[in-house]
């Protein structure tokens, strides 16, 4: 099940107002949560132009995909379109790794894009791996996106 940003953001919000109920204001907890809230704001604000870069390796039966900037509402059409127009040149590729160590920016759209993706190679029984920095494995998990990829395929996180 997907958790959208705006639904973390809230349930986050929650939490901080809960926090600031029953503590002070400068206790640890509250503030945690409230620079949780600030990332968040502080990273819509400054969010512009959605740009994604996509490129993709091919080494004997492992294709790797490779994606570079915002994977969002905007750009996960191109990903989407990538990999339609790709997919008959990928026939006997028998383990696919998406790597998104370059990836700055995803929301639920973007990941949405690659959990089909994944889906649909998983009825093919190919694997799939992702590669992520720790920062974007929490973020993953703290959408519930994990939990989807832990069900299809037991090795899918390679976190650097």
């Amino acid at each position: 099940m997907f958790i959208s940003l705006s639904e973390s953001f809230q349930r986050k919000r929650d939490e901080l107002f809960e926090s600031a109920k029953n503590r002070p204001l400068t206790s640890k907890i509250t503030v945690s949560h409230s620079q949780e809230l600030d990332h968040f704001i502080n990273h819509f604000q400054s969010k512009t132009y959605s740009e994604i870069n996509i490129s993709e390796m091919i080494d004997k039966h492992k294709l790797t995909i490779k994606l570079e900037g915002q994977l969002d509402l905007v750009t996960s059409c191109k990903l989407d379109n990538f990999i339609a127009q790709n997919k008959q040149k990928w026939k006997g590729i028998k383990k696919i790794c998406i790597d998104l160590l370059n990836l700055n920016f995803f929301d639920t759209s973007g990941i949405q894009s690659i959990v089909s993706f994944m889906e649909e190679m998983k009825k093919k029984s190919i694997e799939i791996s992702l590669i992520t920095t720790k920062r974007t494995f929490e973020i993953l998990n703290l959408m519930g996106v994990t939990q989807v990829f832990n069900d299809c395929n037991d090795q899918s996180f390679h976190k650097l």
